[in-house]
């Protein structure tokens, strides 16, 4: 008499499923890692992209002796993508997307009245707001 076996025995599907289970632990918390740092390097750019903004903002109105510049007054001057910008706001991209938030920094720009060529911009994150 010839038994034909058909399926899986449960040790092999318990095996199976506790594989899959281990699998999925390790990846979740790995992925939403990568995916936090990726949403970090991308507000950093968007960071630097303000900098360099607020220098070409300094350099076309230094008779006006700034000495900050808040980030909604660059928007002609930022080089930035479009999925970025929202209501004419600078999208935070570190936010979640249900509760989109807005940056609203300040760029600090020191200087020497007569050597407008050394000054030193850096920008100061204030809380974000909402972008509405």
């Amino acid at each position: 008499m010839i038994h034909n076996k058909k399926g899986f025995t449960l040790i092999e599907l318990i095996t199976t499923i506790t594989i899959i289970i281990i699998i999925i632990v390790i990846a979740i918390p790995t992925s939403l890692t990568i995916v936090e740092k990726g949403k970090q390097k991308e507000y950093e750019l968007i960071r630097d992209k303000i900098l360099v903004a607020s220098e070409k903002y300094f350099y076309d109105n230094e008779n006006d002796m700034i000495t900050s510049i808040n980030i909604n007054n660059i928007m002609d001057y930022i080089d930035i993508d479009e999925k970025y910008i929202l209501n004419n706001k600078i999208m935070d991209p570190r936010s979640d997307s249900k509760n989109q938030k807005c940056l609203n920094g300040t760029v600090n720009i020191s200087y020497n009245t007569l050597s407008y060529d050394k000054a030193t911009f850096t920008y100061v994150e204030n809380e974000s707001i909402s972008c509405n």
